[in-house]
């Protein structure tokens, strides 16, 4: 003997299930954009590659990516420990900077004996939003609650 239970709603679950799942990665979005934009203003700039390489991006409906992909990126974020860096880029960013070719030179020496200091950009981007982006998140989703009640 079995008793059949079904319910009679007129509400697609799959739907309602797919647009809930569209409203959280976007309300992921918009509190990645606000690391986003902290970042590039952190950021230190000479080129500006860096700065225009950070963005934010869905990995998946409950997740969103803020970052870089420029190879450099964790150097300047977290500095490096001493090391012999290339002298080709010295000498360019020397002559970017009105420098003579041979302080390349020393700049690469100076590294090769201390490495280069930290320049945070991307946790401190997180730290001043941290809480920001906690209540956005908590806020949106009591919306999306109170939403699918009614």
């Amino acid at each position: 003997m079995a008793l059949e239970i079904k319910t009679k709603t007129k509400i697609d679950l799959e739907k309602l299930n797919q647009k809930i799942k569209r409203q959280i990665t976007s309300i992921l979005m918009a509190a990645g954009h606000l690391i986003e934009y902290d970042a590039k203003n952190l950021c230190p700039v000479d080129t500006g590659r860096l700065r225009a390489s950070i963005h934010t991006e869905p990995v998946d409906w409950n997740m969103v990516k803020v970052g870089t992909n420029v190879v450099y990126a964790r150097a300047v974020e977290y500095g490096t420990v001493p090391h012999w860096p290339p002298i080709e880029p010295l000498k360019k960013w020397a002559k970017r900077h009105g420098l003579p070719e041979q302080a390349a030179y020393a700049i690469q020496a100076s590294i090769a004996k201390h490495g280069t200091q930290p320049q945070p950009f991307m946790t401190p981007a997180y730290m001043m939003n941290r809480e920001k982006i906690k209540r956005l998140i908590r806020n949106e989703i009591r919306n999306l609650i109170k939403e699918s009640k009614t």
